[in-house]
């Protein structure tokens, strides 16, 4: 059964939460920026343009979101093989809906260096 949350604690660790304990602190989603290390130093990341790398950024954010309200309202953890799949699901969904032939490469260019993170 769904609810609202009260509670200023993380549902997966019991710290207070916030939005840099979400994303990064927790260990939950520590778990998920250990597997894409380096990201920053990434060559597809370098390579291409803010957009681009704000869409990777925000769908990788995304995913930990519903992983977090997944373990937050219906009381699944989700692991960080999970949210990675789903960022790459999403990927490919952006990839297929993309208009700008470069945009649609460097999501490719993702959804492929990803595949092997996750098996």
């Amino acid at each position: 059964m769904a609810y609202i949350t009260t509670s200023a604690s993380c549902v997966s660790c019991g710290q207070l939460e916030d939005q840099l304990h979400i994303f990064f602190s927790c260990p939950r989603a520590a778990q998920v920026c250990l597997q894409v290390p380096d990201l920053w130093a990434h060559q597809v990341f370098r390579d291409n343009t803010q957009k681009d790398r704000s869409t990777i950024i925000t769908c990788i954010l995304w995913n930990i979101w519903k992983a977090r309200n997944q373990k937050a309202f219906d009381n699944v953890e989700t692991p960080a093989r999970g949210v990675l799949r789903g960022f790459i699901n999403d990927l490919s969904l952006w990839l297929f809906r993309a208009k700008n032939p470069s945009c649609k490469a460097a999501l490719r260019s993702w959804c492929d260096s990803f595949e092997h993170v996750i098996g």
